[in-house]
């Protein structure tokens, strides 16, 4: 049955490696990038991934005038979308149910028709309903994140809601939200399966120190404050470090700097450097999940830090970070959440 079995996301596996993990316990598994501009483009044929990090980069959409047509569509239909009155409560991809209908059906005729596995994993939701199951699939929903529509409770998306339940069943990163699952969802198949680590794909132990100091001199024989990890969002708690190193720094003047490393936000992660008046810092630049500078990064700092929000998706998750920051042997601090408790 595994030579049957497909993981289908979003999400590029550079940077949100859990396929690759999957695929190490079933070698047979075939990963596919699921792209609503791609599947348009590309109605040929289905677009599949190697099985490590090799040769997974950051997806690229070819520039074209066809290209840039659909993106302008694609972008009004969602912005636009008459359904948000009725339902307002967007999914995670920012999109209301009337684009999300549309979409669906998009990766139904043209994506899962054509799939030769019979059994599907997808990451979250989106690209499920009425996609995989209207299409003859066997879904199972590999839950990342507890998409609540931006709100500080916990709320589903009608089609969400729909997907999560007709799935054969829900596999949840984190304790807390297969119990929360199990409460909401009764007699569905919920399952617990944490992030974990790969030390032969990500191994912070076996990359020197020496590499971040080459690249940021400034930084050898400091006391290293390190982050990384999420978007830089106000969600990720990340508003609170920046706050709370303003405060350390004046104490400690020159001997101590904050080095952040995120997928994104670095000018909004500016804004509050420059709010909070911090001096010492270094941003490093976005990178995959295993690039030797962020390892590097890991194995300098002193202390990982890895905060968090009240915000539900953060506030019940077992971050990955959680995971990369105890794989690199040294000293952790993590806000105490439900998430935090579960599985480390």
């Amino acid at each position: 049955m595994s030579e049957d079995m497909a993981y289908v996301t979003r999400f590029n596996p550079a940077i949100f490696p859990r396929p690759l993990f999957m695929k190490k316990a079933i070698p047979e598994l075939n990963i596919y990038l699921l792209s609503i501009r791609q599947t348009i483009l590309n109605k040929a044929s289905n677009q599949q991934l190697m099985g490590s990090t090799d040769g997974i980069k950051e997806e690229r959409v070819v520039v074209s005038k066809r290209a840039g047509t659909i993106h302008k569509l694609l972008n009004a239909l969602r912005k636009e979308d008459p359904l948000k009155i009725i339902e307002p409560c967007y999914r995670q991809d920012r999109s209301y149910d009337g684009y999300s209908i549309v979409e669906e059906t998009v990766y139904g005729t043209l994506f899962f028709r054509k799939l030769r596995e019979k059994y599907v994993i997808i990451k979250n939701t989106v690209g499920a309903p009425p996609a995989a199951i209207s299409s003859g699939k066997n879904v199972i929903i590999d839950l990342m994140d507890l998409w609540h529509c931006d709100r500080d409770y916990v709320i589903f998306n009608s089609i969400d809601t729909y997907v999560l339940r007709r799935a054969k069943c829900v596999i949840a990163w984190s304790k807390a939200i297969a119990a929360l699952l199990r409460r909401l969802l009764p007699g569905q198949c919920i399952e617990y399966l944490p992030f974990g680590i790969d030390l032969d794909l990500m191994d912070p132990l076996k990359v020197s120190p020496k590499l971040l100091f080459e690249k940021y001199p400034n930084l050898d024989g400091k006391v290293i404050i390190g982050y990384s990890g999420g978007g830089g969002e106000r969600y990720h708690g990340i508003d609170k470090l920046v706050q709370a190193f303003s405060l350390i720094e004046k104490l400690n003047k020159d001997e101590i700097y904050l080095v952040i490393q995120t997928w994104g936000q670095n000018q909004r992660i500016r804004a509050l450097l420059k709010k909070h008046g911090v001096r010492h810092y270094e941003l490093i630049p976005s990178t995959s999940f295993n690039d030797p500078l962020r390892l590097s990064m890991l194995r300098a700092s002193n202390i990982l830090v890895l905060t968090a929000s009240e915000s539900p998706g953060v506030y019940l998750a077992e971050r990955s970070t959680m995971f990369h920051y105890m794989a690199s042997g040294n000293a952790v601090v993590a806000e105490k959440t439900p998430g935090t408790l579960g599985g480390y």
